[in-house]
C-alpha cells in the first residue's frame, strides 16, 4: 500500500532526528539535535558553530520529537517510542523554562544567553510566533495558559497576517482576543 511505499523514507527521516545510533546500523547519529544534558535542542547539533551553539524554534523541535514518537508508534518500536515521547516532553519543559518568561518570549537561545531577534526580526510577534510554529495540538506543551495572561496581546493588531495566523490560538489561551 501507500504507506509501506514511505516507511523507509519515514524510517531514515525519525533515526535522523530521535534514533539511538544501533539500530541504524550506526548511519545516523545518536539524536542528532538534543541535548540530553542540556535538556533540549540545538539547531546546529551537538557541534558549536561559530557563535556557539543556539536554537530559535523550540516549538518546532517539540514538534519534530512527538512525530518520531507517533511513527515508532505507528511502527511498534515501544522501546524508541518511548524515547521520542521523552525527548518531545524534556523539550517542551525547555520551551516553558528556557524561550517563555512573564510577557514574552525569546527570539534565540544559545550557549551564553539568549537573544530578543529572529531571522524574522525582533517584534514581540516574531518572537512569540517563532516559539509557535508549526500550531498542533502540541501547542500547548509549551504555550500554557498561565504564561500567554501574562502576555500583553495588544501587539497582535499591528503584526502581518501570517504571524496573526500563526498567533491565534495562544491569543486564545491568554484571553486575549478582544485585544488582537
Amino acid at each position: 500500500g501507500a504507506r509501506e511505499a514511505y516507511d523507509r523514507h519515514l524510517d531514515a527521516l525519525a533515526m535522523d532526528v530521535c534514533g539511538d545510533g544501533a539500530a541504524s546500523g550506526h548511519y545516523y547519529p545518536v539524536a542528532r539535535h538534543f541535548d540530553f544534558y542540556e535538556g533540549h535542542s540545538w539547531a546546529s547539533g551537538l557541534r558549536p558553530q561559530g557563535n556557539g551553539k543556539s536554537q530559535e524554534s523550540n516549538s518546532e523541535a517539540v514538534t519534530a520529537y512527538v512525530g518520531c514518537w507517533m511513527w515508532y508508534g505507528l511502527r511498534g518500536d515501544d522501546k524508541a517510542a518511548e524515547v521520542a515521547l521523552a525527548m518531545a516532553l524534556e523539550e517542551a519543559r525547555a520551551g516553558r523554562d528556557l524561550y517563555r518568561f512573564e510577557g514574552g518570549a525569546a527570539g534565540n537561545v544559545a550557549e551564553d544567553g539568549y537573544s530578543l531577534r529572529t531571522w524574522f526580526g525582533d517584534e514581540e510577534a516574531h518572537r512569540i510566533g517563532i516559539q509557535t510554529l508549526p500550531v498542533s495540538p502540541w501547542t500547548g506543551l509549551t504555550s500554557t495558559k498561565a504564561w500567554a495572561e501574562t502576555v500583553d496581546w495588544g501587539f497582535v493588531k499591528g503584526a502581518e497576517e501570517e504571524w496573526r495566523s500563526i498567533l491565534a490560538p495562544v491569543v486564545g489561551l491568554g484571553g486575549g482576543l478582544e485585544e488582537a
